[in-house]
């Protein structure tokens, strides 16, 4: 077994009530196994409440767009070797698609917030 990382990726900020924001990110060039996948925001209650997230790796669906954030994310009740979604992916390519959609709602107004995406991978330890 490899050695377990953990990488932040940050989408552009939401700016306006129903934007989307994308990226494309690179994974380590060591990544041997793609193993876990958590979202947060500088305003987890927009996060929570109004997103809808997709993710590709290696141009794989790993996530569907539409789907929930909220159902991605992890509170204090959580022991931190347990807040990722589990994956075993191969990175092939190393690149890693985020799609976020803010949804309006009259539950919780908008204000503008950032994304983050953390993806926990695993390397060879002898790499450099």
């Amino acid at each position: 077994m490899g050695k377990i990382l953990r990488k932040r990726f940050d989408l552009p900020t939401v700016q306006n009530d129903g934007d989307s924001a994308k990226e494309t990110f690179e994974l380590d060039k060591h990544t041997e196994r793609v193993t876990g996948i958590i979202f947060t925001a500088d305003r987890e209650d927009m996060l929570f409440v109004r997103g809808t997230v997709g993710v590709l790796i290696n141009g794989e669906e790993v996530i569907p767009e539409g789907y929930h954030t909220k159902l991605l994310m992890s509170g204090l009740g959580v022991a931190p070797k347990d807040k990722y979604l589990p994956l075993d992916l191969d990175p092939g390519n190393g690149i890693l698609k985020v799609s976020y959609q803010d949804v309006s709602t009259a539950i919780l107004p908008f204000s503008s917030y950032t994304v983050s995406v953390y993806v926990e991978y695993e390397i060879d330890e002898n790499a450099a």
